[in-house]
């Protein structure tokens, strides 16, 4: 019998990024003049977005968060255990928890950049940073550490770079002000699906484990 329960979360961790590009791509084309190239994802969440256009794009942060937080304890039962893994499953987790909460503090652009939801939404942004980006780090240890994810492991370091880049496009004049946070949420949602891609083919020729993987 293989291990179901790694199936599970694996797969849970692959739905994530595919919801979250689907659900922000119509609320984009649900939301009138609306230009995914030059305006801010938050946008689509904010006070000012049609009821329905929030609707939906918040639903694609949870879906995400829920898948995060699978793909966590997936991470946890599927690779080698080390104190490198624990931390990262943690954090990822936990950026997954962050992605939930974010949508009960949405922007509000009528009001001033000091007011109670519009810094708690620079706060949950903040923290997601802070929770994804060491999360990120300490999972290329762990892989270094499992022979089933040792070719992942340079990309899995790489990625934090990869953000830093696609996020720091915006100094470039000609480049659509809202085109480097896309590209930097797509080198994380790739990240993403590819290591729960990972886990779940690993899930369909391993055995459960009681007390999760020991590594080699």
């Amino acid at each position: 019998m293989k291990d179901r329960v790694l199936t599970f979360l694996a797969a849970c961790g692959s739905a994530g990024p595919v919801l979250y590009i689907v659900t922000w791509t119509v609320a984009g084309l649900l939301y009138p003049g609306y230009n995914q190239l030059t305006q801010a994802t938050s946008e689509l969440t904010s006070r000012a977005a049609p009821p329905a256009v929030a609707a939906v794009a918040n639903f694609g942060g949870v879906a995400l968060g829920l898948s995060l937080i699978a793909l966590a304890f997936g991470l946890y039962r599927g690779v080698r255990r080390s104190i490198w893994l624990s931390v990262g499953s943690f954090l990822v987790g936990l950026f997954g928890l962050v992605c939930i909460v974010q949508t009960l503090f949405p922007a509000n652009p009528g009001v001033s950049s000091s007011s109670w939801e519009n810094v708690m939404h620079g706060v949950v942004f903040i923290l997601s940073g802070a929770t994804l980006t060491p999360g990120v780090l300490a999972l290329f240890m762990a892989f270094t550490r499992d022979s089933d994810f040792r070719l992942y492991r340079w990309y899995t370091l790489m990625t934090p770079l990869l953000m830093l880049l696609a996020g720091q496009l915006n100094v470039i004049g000609s480049i659509p002000a809202g085109v480097p946070e896309r590209l930097a949420n797509l080198v994380v949602l790739a990240w993403i699906e590819m290591v729960a891609l990972r886990l779940f083919w690993l899930s369909l020729r391993r055995e459960p484990a009681s007390g999760g993987y020991a590594g080699l």
